[in-house]
């Protein structure tokens, strides 16, 4: 997926895991504005991975893939907000359909990374 989104134009940051990409996304200072992540991986799982990374980073939408069925691979998730998904398998133009839609649609302002928030 990583080399079909950079062959698309689209920068990438590469996590082989959901601990990889929390480091990974808590390095990096610029915008995240999507992650694809599968539901169901070793260690920390896509889920638990939106669920820590989404608090932090509101401006960043989650498309979750699963090879389970649909939306019950999600029963458990407790999100701050929405999420999307994709079921395996998917075709290309599926996938990249997908990714524009998300990348197009409204989100929420994001906030400068550090700063402070107050009434």
């Amino acid at each position: 997926m990583a080399k079909v989104l950079t062959r698309e134009g689209y920068e990438v940051i590469e996590a082989s895991s959901g601990e990889e990409a929390l480091e990974k996304a808590n390095a990096f200072w610029g915008q995240i504005p999507l992650m694809v992540t599968d539901v169901v991986m070793p260690g920390m799982g896509g889920v638990d991975l939106a669920a820590q990374l989404s608090p932090q980073r509101p401006e960043t939408f989650v498309m979750f893939i699963s090879g389970y069925t649909g939306q019950a691979a999600l029963s458990t998730a407790q999100l701050a907000r929405g999420y999307e998904f994709l079921q395996k398998p998917f075709t290309l133009s599926a996938f990249l359909g997908k990714i524009r839609a998300i990348l197009a649609a409204p989100r929420p302002a994001a906030k400068a990374r550090g700063q402070a928030t107050g009434a």
